[in-house]
């Protein structure tokens, strides 16, 4: 009796591992074959996940006019999702009040808009077959999977994608950051992503007309610290000349100068005492709560420059050449793990700042090491609370 035929390993093409993919095969290898992952999440990646964690709660927080309070109901619901345990609980107080202040900025700016558009869902997975974009077969080892931010129906009726994104850098129009959303295969994943949803009226598979990038924008403002000691300077004395004893010769004895109060000697008055630190110095640090306000102040002043919504629409012929990218990237791992080998790509060691992997691939670090690095039950963190559903056909 001959033995049964194996079951294929089933892999999964994410927004997230094509990324890695494009930018290094070695950092690849590391992440999503041998799954393992930096023990310390960046700063930068810890803050937005926290952000991300508000938002849902605050998208999934009811609106409408018959509900009482839901204004404040969602702002509440946002901060209280912020965690304050666990691996993204340990901000420090400055941190802190940055997320808060962000999200009671975000709150400001886009309640209103909020409440225009339907919410069609919130933190959507999906998944969906991988197709040979040349003959339509399925790929029989690899599905593309996700979980968008949102999906909305906007005033106009077009279905749109939320993907909410932090960032430091600048975001205005023509800039760098905005080039490169228009070209994010994020996109093209996503917008295959919509069509494993139904509308809830038609009951059809929904098409996604644009993706709404919700782009809030980093605080870049410090708090303000005490001048050291050794730097600091002070306001020196001034006096005036008497205007009595300029009258009287020889001058009077000591005595009240009439116009300001102050005592006359040897025929000076004096007018400030001096002793006063520089205004651009500062003598105690700026409390949590000195800051909270100035920062709540500057995001106020510049709520348009602070959140953005940014579209991105994809044609046909750019969806057509994701799946390209998305197909060939997964004939490209089949073919590295057959070999055993993932390339290097040395100028990605420190294009978006530094590979947390790169001490590994010099030699001086091994990925093994518990102190530096954890074992992922799930590669796809992103993705690990959710149910392996039946693929979606499309």
């Amino acid at each position: 009796m001959s033995a049964p035929l194996q079951k294929p390993r089933i892999n999964l093409m994410t927004a997230s591992r094509l990324k890695t993919i494009n930018a290094c095969p070695r950092q690849h290898e590391y992440r999503y074959e041998r799954g393992y992952a930096p023990l310390v999440d960046a700063a930068a990646l810890k803050f937005g996940t926290v952000i991300h964690l508000g938002l849902e709660a605050w998208w999934k927080s009811p609106r409408g006019p018959e509900i009482e309070n839901a204004h404040e109901a969602a702002l509440d619901a946002a901060i209280a999702a912020i965690p304050t345990t666990g691996p993204y609980g340990d901000m420090d107080v400055w941190e802190h009040i940055r997320v808060m202040a962000l999200l009671a900025g975000y709150d400001a700016r886009w309640w209103e808009f909020s409440t225009t558009v339907e919410v069609l869902g919130v933190e959507v997975p999906f998944r969906l077959p991988m197709r040979n974009p040349t003959n339509g077969e399925k790929a029989r080892e690899w599905v593309c999977a996700g979980k968008m931010d949102g999906v909305l129906r906007l005033p106009d009726g077009r279905v749109a994608v939320l993907e909410h994104k932090t960032s430091g850098e600048e975001t205005g129009v023509g800039s760098d950051y905005r080039r490169r959303l228009m070209l994010d295969p994020q996109v093209s994943q996503y917008f295959e992503g919509v069509r494993t949803m139904v509308d809830p009226v038609t009951g059809l598979h929904l098409t996604a007309d644009v993706c709404l990038y919700d782009v809030l924008q980093k605080p870049t403002l410090d708090p303000r610290e005490a001048t050291p000691v050794e730097k600091r300077k002070y306001t020196e004395a001034k006096d005036k000349a008497c205007a009595e004893c300029k009258k009287k010769k020889p001058s009077p004895a000591p005595h009240i100068d009439e116009k300001s109060g102050v005592e006359c000697v040897d025929g000076r008055v004096l007018t400030d005492a001096g002793g006063r630190l520089h205004a651009n110095m500062r003598e105690h640090d700026e409390t949590p709560e000195e800051y909270t306000e100035r920062l709540a102040a500057h995001i106020a002043a510049d709520l348009d420059g602070y959140f953005q919504h940014i579209e991105v629409v994809r044609l046909p012929h750019e969806q057509t050449s994701h799946q390209f990218n998305v197909w060939a990237a997964a004939r490209d791992v089949m073919f590295w793990r057959h070999n055993g080998y993932h390339r290097q790509n040395p100028s990605a060691c420190v294009r978006y700042g530094r590979c947390a992997y790169i001490d590994v691939c010099e030699g001086t670090a091994r990925i093994e090491d518990p102190t530096r690095f954890k074992r992922l039950e799930d590669v796809h963190v992103e993705l690990a609370d959710v149910p392996a559903p039946a693929l979606a056909a499309r």
